[in-house]
């Protein structure tokens, strides 16, 4: 299968930091809550380095706290593409050490594979962004919820899987064409069917 950074256009975005990750005082816990998860370009495990540390909130929600451009991406997971599915997930931005605000350019999505798990690419996107096709998050909003709908196949929109989707991967684009320093945490990425048009 071809490497997913064939598909996105910004080559290296595991990117190491050059300063020290600040970890605000969380406690960290390796892993917690993303068993599974990978990342660009590789499919590599997401996993702590210099960049990436993990945590349980204080709600004892998973986070997964990032310093820099990153791509995430899910397990894989078979799909319906005649059911109705939400995604969403939620993010937020830390002010720069200064305590100035900062913003970083989230994409949230769905990459799209076909039966022998390869990477479909028609229509718009290199993933199909339902939830978010670049929302600049400023860390002045704290927690951001995004969210959307996907169903039904086709290529007119983000919000169908691509004509013979599979199976698909949670994908959250994190700080796109934004600096090493920005801090990232994401946390309760999630696609689940959609009820609210069934019955009440």
């Amino acid at each position: 299968m071809r490497s997913l950074a064939t598909y996105f256009g910004i080559g290296a975005v595991i990117l190491s930091a050059s300063s020290a990750f600040f970890l605000l005082g969380h406690r960290v816990v390796p892993g917690s809550g993303f068993s599974g998860y990978v990342t660009n370009p590789d499919f590599s495990p997401l996993s702590e380095n210099e960049a990436v540390s993990f945590y349980r909130d204080e709600e004892d929600v998973p986070v997964v706290a990032i310093q820099g451009p990153l791509i995430v991406f899910s397990p894989t997971i078979k799909v319906d593409t005649t059911a109705s599915y939400q995604y969403s997930v939620e993010v937020r931005v830390h002010p720069k050490p200064d305590g100035s605000p900062q913003e970083a350019k989230i994409f949230a999505g769905l990459a799209t594979l076909d039966q022998r798990g390869d990477m479909l690419t028609s229509g718009p996107g290199t993933y199909r962004y339902a939830a978010s096709q670049g929302t600049d998050i400023n860390s002045e909003n704290g927690w951001v919820l995004l969210e959307g709908i996907i169903s039904g196949e086709g290529d007119d929109n983000h919000n169908q899987f691509r004509p013979g989707t599979a199976s698909v991967r949670k994908v959250v684009v994190v700080n796109l064409g934004g600096d090493n320093t920005v801090q990232t945490e994401i946390r309760d990425i999630k696609l689940v069917p959609d009820i609210s048009d069934g019955p009440t």
